[in-house]
């Protein structure tokens, strides 16, 4: 039997709303996934684990370091970003500019038709300012 690409996304489109409107009863369920991430750019490394917890709100939390392993004239940050279906959000971990590690704990809540998350290791200029809230990691970062 053949189905028609309409019938296919509107059946897509229902099983997604299925998703999206869980009970709360529904909403326990988690999904880390495995083996974590690490990355690294220029005398950075990122490394941490990222966990995904189902419902409504959803949310993705990032635990992980941040380390820098000497002084290159950079800053280094992890920026965490959610695509949506209108305009993206994302946040920034706390810099590191010089030798050094910070930690990275962030729980990004999920509200809209949601892509995935995005995380990148990213580096800037000492004093440079920060991206506006919804512009996805640009040419200085480096895709986790």
């Amino acid at each position: 039997m053949r189905v028609s690409r309409k019938a296919a996304t509107l059946a897509a489109t229902a099983a997604v709303a299925a998703i999206a409107w869980a009970s709360p009863a529904q909403a326990a369920s988690t999904a880390t996934v495995p083996g974590g991430f690490q990355a690294a750019r220029g005398s950075a490394t990122a490394s941490g684990t990222l966990v995904f917890r189902a419902g409504w709100p959803g949310s993705y939390s990032v635990t992980g370091t941040l380390t820098v392993s000497e002084n290159d004239g950079q800053c280094y940050y992890v920026r965490y970003y959610l695509p949506t279906s209108l305009l993206g959000t994302g946040v920034n971990s706390s810099r590191q500019c010089g030798p050094g590690a910070v930690p990275m704990q962030r729980t990004l809540g999920v509200q809209l038709v949601n892509y995935g998350v995005v995380l990148a290791l990213c580096s800037t200029t000492p004093g440079a300012p920060e991206e506006a809230t919804f512009v996805a990691p640009g040419a200085n970062c480096t895709i986790i």
